[in-house]
């Protein structure tokens, strides 16, 4: 027997060898891959793979981008019991004495920079203004009264909250008088055009904030 077919049975032998192994890698001088994986290994994965989804039918696996809208949908639509989101801040609150809906005005703790009202419940948003909050700072209108001096000069701090929507004014107020140390909030509401005018009071005992606040703020139009 010859050399080259020493050679020739040398490489059979050992080929013979690395399948019994198992089929792992073998690699040339140049390191390249001479042989892979078995099929056995690849079936065996697909299996592991088809056997967790069978074992999890109800799991639905979204890709990247889908779950990022998915988390910023459900974000907008997350209030809590005082009408604000998590990324904004609350300003002023209050629930109303007839039927314990809230009224709430939040701005926002991030861009975009936004100031919003909000009536209603929790689950159960009635108002919200404005819809678009693009310039949302220039459709509102704040305005105060303060005299000093307390009971004895009748002392007062009258606060106001103005927006018009729909043909109708929306004045939010939060007013102490000193006389009687009594802080009164509300909304009058009053269509522009026959002037009819309603009025809902809220609870002082549920304020929360104050729309003094507002008082050196240069994003809003003061009117005085």
């Amino acid at each position: 027997m010859n050399i080259k077919k020493l050679s020739i049975y040398a490489v059979a032998i050992i080929m013979i060898i690395c399948c019994f192994l198992g089929g792992k890698s073998v690699q040339s001088p140049d390191n390249s891959t001479l042989s892979t994986l078995p099929s056995t290994s690849l079936q065996s994965d697909q299996q592991n793979i088809a056997s967790q989804a069978i074992n999890s039918p109800n799991e639905t696996v979204l890709p990247p981008e889908n779950l990022a809208e998915t988390d910023f949908i459900n974000s907008q639509n997350k209030y809590g019991e005082n009408l604000c989101s998590e990324n904004e801040q609350l300003l002023f609150s209050f629930k109303t004495e007839d039927s314990l809906k809230t009224l709430s005005v939040c701005i926002s703790e991030m861009q975009p920079d936004y100031i919003v009202y909000r009536f209603g419940k929790e689950d159960n948003i009635e108002l919200e203004y404005p819809e678009n909050i693009a310039d949302s700072w220039n459709k509102f209108t704040y305005s105060y009264y303060l005299r000093g001096g307390g009971a004895d000069n009748e002392g007062m701090d009258l606060n106001y909250l103005t927006f018009i929507n729909c043909g109708f004014e929306y004045r939010i107020y939060e007013e102490y008088t000193a006389s009687d140390n009594k802080t009164r909030v509300g909304i009058k509401i009053t269509d522009t055009v026959t002037k009819k005018e309603t009025e809902i009071k809220g609870l002082s005992g549920s304020i929360i904030g104050s729309l003094i606040q507002l008082r050196n703020n240069n994003k809003i139009k003061i009117d005085n």
